[in-house]
């Protein structure tokens, strides 16, 4: 199997490469792939150098993963050029996640999906605030039921691209204090006053939890850190929950890592190559036993983006040896 990651050159692009070399998969399968204008460039990553190739010259065949992070245009033209030529695509653009025939897929939740992907040849990655939300919800989903989510998330600058980093590393330096804000508003408004950073989440979360008509909240606000993402969230359940059924819950969940009494998670805490979403600060609402309150952390760039495709390509790979 041959895996392409298409967008190498961008930060989710490298990620992704970077958790390939990870699990295993040897340098001379994986290529990277970018537009003409990076073709012939060096990329070194984990002390491995990939010469970056051109998607315009590109040839896309069966026997191919290709993980697109290039954006919403070039996945709206380039992905069904991949999916004629026989390559299962992994997209991490918003171009197909709600496109009825396309699985929107965190293996953690829904992996059952997979096969779906399979066919249609195509799958898509969830926005990064969206896997965190709902690797939190799957156990209480599954244990309590839920009636409804109330998420306030505080999203970093990485998940707007290298070219914000840059322009905020650079803002830090001429203008100090002064650049440092909270934009309480990602993406454009739409006009129902919420933002489609907002209207993402609510759909998506709906979508991967087979919830159709499940109330979701959203407030996305984008804060002056590197990386990582934190979400405050409140979860009313169909049943009574208590604060210790709720930590024994989440401490069964894929993916989690809890944090009880007066341990508190931050993203000044993530470090390096920590796939985990980590919860902390979870306890009761003061009135009503339906619903809990808890504090959400993740690293939008390998959780909320390359891990999780990466996870994908894994389970993929498996599944198509088992079946060969």
């Amino acid at each position: 199997m041959k895996y392409v990651v298409v967008g190498a050159t961008g930060l989710v692009g490298q990620a992704m490469v970077a958790c390939l070399l990870r699990a295993g998969i040897p340098s001379n399968a994986i290529s990277c792939i970018a537009s003409l204008r990076s073709a012939g460039k060096t990329l070194s990553i984990l002390d491995t150098e990939f010469i970056v190739q051109a998607l315009e010259k590109w040839t896309f065949g069966e026997n191919q993963i290709a993980l697109f992070s290039a954006g919403g245009d070039i996945s709206k033209q380039w992905v069904p050029v991949a999916t004629q030529a026989g390559a299962i695509v992994i997209d991490n653009s918003s171009i197909f996640r709600l496109d009825k025939d396309v699985p929107l897929l965190v293996p953690e939740i829904n992996p059952e999906c997979l096969e779906a992907g399979i066919k249609r040849r195509l799958i898509a990655n969830p926005n990064c605030s969206t896997i965190q939300l709902v690797v939190a919800l799957k156990p209480l989903l599954e244990k309590f039921g839920l009636t409804s989510v109330n998420v306030s998330t505080y999203q970093a600058i990485s998940g707007a691209g290298s070219q914000a980093v840059n322009t905020f590393k650079t803002g830090l330096v001429n203008q100090g204090v002064s650049f440092l804000n909270c934009l309480p508003s990602i993406d454009l408004l739409q006009d129902n006053g919420y933002s489609k950073e907002e209207m993402k989440v609510v759909y998506e979360t709906q979508k991967i939890l087979g919830l159709p008509t499940l109330e979701v909240n959203v407030t996305a606000v984008r804060v002056p850190i590197l990386n990582g993402h934190s979400e405050a969230v409140s979860v009313t359940c169909a049943t009574p929950v208590s604060l210790e059924e709720c930590i024994e819950c989440l401490q069964t969940g894929a993916g989690l890592q809890v944090y009880t009494g007066g341990n508190i998670f931050t993203v000044g805490q993530l470090g390096d190559n920590n796939p985990l979403v980590h919860i902390s600060r979870i306890r009761k609402s003061l009135f009503n036993d339906h619903t809990v309150h808890f504090w959400v952390v993740a690293d939008n760039l390998l959780k909320g983006a390359a891990y999780n495709s990466v996870q994908i390509a894994k389970h993929l790979t498996n599944q198509l040896v088992a079946s060969n």
